[in-house]
């Protein structure tokens, strides 16, 4: 069985790594999660939905072996 995100606990670490980004005047982050978890999937779809929700883009990559989620600044 693969490991699984806890998406609850994503969400909040990336709200705070927004808000760092925000008080630092930083246009943009990558985080880092591991790649093939089982609820990856549904961990991109919520990630996404709620960096929209607070107003910025986000866009996945994947670089070995992590999946690296980019959060933007929305012009």
């Amino acid at each position: 069985m693969k490991n699984k995100i806890d998406i609850g606990a994503e969400l909040e670490r990336i709200e705070k790594d927004v808000r760092d980004m925000e008080e630092a005047g930083i246009d943009q982050i990558t985080l880092d999660f591991f790649a093939g978890t089982e609820n990856e999937r549904a961990f991109l779809i919520a990630a996404r939905a709620f960096v929209k929700s607070l107003g910025y883009s986000a866009v996945h990559e994947y670089d070995d072996g992590e999946l690296l989620l980019i959060v933007r600044k929305v012009a």
